[in-house]
C-alpha cells in the first residue's frame, strides 16, 4: 500500500511540475540559439546541456505531455564506470556494456557508435545525478528512484531552472534549411496554426518508429504485426524530417538512425 501511495504522489508531483513549466504553441515566429524536437529523456537532456552552455533553448513536443518512452519505463539505464557504481563497490567496465550490446546486435550495429555510447555511459549517470536524478544502489544497471517518472520530473526541474521553454502540442513539420544548413523548424499547433522557430542549431530527439506500423514493416518486416507497447508518439517523424533534408538511414538491423 505504501508503494502505491508513493507512486500516486510521484505522478501528482510530476503533473504539477509539468503544468508549471510548459506553454502551448503560438503561430508567432520565435528565434533561439537551439531548438529541440521531442521532450523525452534525450530531448530534455539536450536542452539542459545547451542551456548550461549559455544557449537560449526551446523544446517542442507534439504530445500533450512530456516524457516519451522514458516516462513509461522502469528507469533502468545500462551504464558502466559511473561514480554511483564506485560508491557501492559494483564497478562494471564500459567495455562490458559495449560488448553486451554488440552481441545483442548480432553484427548489425555501428560498433564505433556503440563503443562511444558505452564509454560515455558512466559520465551520463554522473551528469544525471548532478541534475537531481536519484538512483537506487544496484549493481549492473543504474535504476532511477521512482522509475521513469522520477527521471522526467528531475529533468523538467533542471530545464525550468535554466529557463528552457517547453511547448506542448506543438508538432515539428519540417526542418528549415539554408545553403545546406539547418536554420530552424516549421511547426503546427493543436488547432492547425502554422509557425516557425528560427534557430542556430536543431536537435532531433524524437525517438524511434515502433508505433508506426508502415515504417516497422518497411525496416523490420518480421516485427510488423507485433503489439505496440511503446509511447504512441514514436512514429518516426524525426527520421522522416531528417531524410527529407538529405540525411541517410543506417543501421536498419538494430535500430534506425538518420546519419
Amino acid at each position: 500500500m505504501m508503494n502505491v501511495l508513493k507512486s500516486k504522489t510521484m505522478w501528482v508531483f510530476l503533473l504539477v511540475v509539468l503544468l508549471s513549466v510548459v506553454s502551448f504553441a503560438s503561430s508567432a515566429a520565435k528565434e533561439v540559439d537551439v531548438v529541440v524536437i521531442g521532450a523525452g529523456g534525450g530531448g530534455l537532456a539536450a536542452a539542459i546541456s545547451a542551456a548550461e552552455n549559455g544557449a537560449s533553448v526551446i523544446v517542442v513536443e507534439k504530445m500533450p505531455f512530456l516524457g516519451g518512452n522514458p516516462l513509461l519505463s522502469t528507469g533502468a539505464i545500462y551504464a558502466g564506470s559511473s561514480l554511483l557504481q564506485t560508491r557501492i563497490d559494483a564497478l562494471m567496465p564500459a567495455s562490458t556494456i559495449a560488448n553486451t550490446l554488440l552481441r545483442s546486435a548480432a553484427g548489425t550495429a555501428n560498433e564505433e557508435l556503440v563503443r562511444f555510447m558505452a564509454a560515455e555511459s558512466g559520465n551520463t549517470i554522473n551528469w544525471l545525478e548532478t541534475m537531481g536524478v536519484s538512483f537506487l544502489p544496484m549493481a549492473g544497471i543504474a535504476l532511477v528512484e521512482n522509475g521513469g517518472a522520477g527521471l522526467i520530473s528531475a529533468l523538467v526541474n533542471a530545464a525550468q531552472a535554466r529557463n528552457v521553454e517547453i511547448m506542448l502540442e506543438t508538432t515539428a513539420t519540417a526542418i528549415l534549411m539554408d545553403q545546406g544548413r539547418a536554420v530552424g523548424i516549421a511547426i503546427k499547433d493543436a488547432q492547425g496554426s502554422a509557425g516557425e522557430i528560427a534557430a542556430g542549431a536543431v536537435v532531433i530527439a524524437t525517438g524511434g518508429f515502433a508505433a508506426n506500423r508502415d515504417m516497422v514493416r518497411e525496416y523490420k518486416p518480421d516485427f510488423g504485426d507485433l503489439p505496440i507497447t511503446c509511447h504512441l508518439g514514436a512514429v518516426g517523424d524525426g527520421i522522416t524530417m531528417a531524410v527529407a533534408v538529405g540525411a541517410a538511414v543506417g543501421a536498419a538491423g538494430f535500430g534506425e538512425t538518420a546519419e
